[in-house]
């Protein structure tokens, strides 16, 4: 289960359109659910949400 600083997070990460200072324990904890992935792109490191993470950002916006 997430934290709601970690969910927080993910949601931050899927609106992002520029790279942000987000907590690394948060960070740590969704990619450890393999929510979020690092990639890299252009010799950066950029933030990418997994099928995973879309799946639950899907779940817990979606209207019932």
């Amino acid at each position: 289960m997430l934290s709601p600083h970690e969910l927080a997070a993910l949601l931050i990460l899927n609106s992002a359109s520029v790279p942000c200072q987000l907590d690394p324990a948060d960070l740590g904890a969704l990619i450890d659910n393999q929510l979020v992935r690092q990639v890299h792109i252009h010799n950066r490191e950029h933030l990418q949400l997994t099928g995973r993470g879309r799946q639950v950002l899907e779940s817990i916006t979606r209207a019932d």
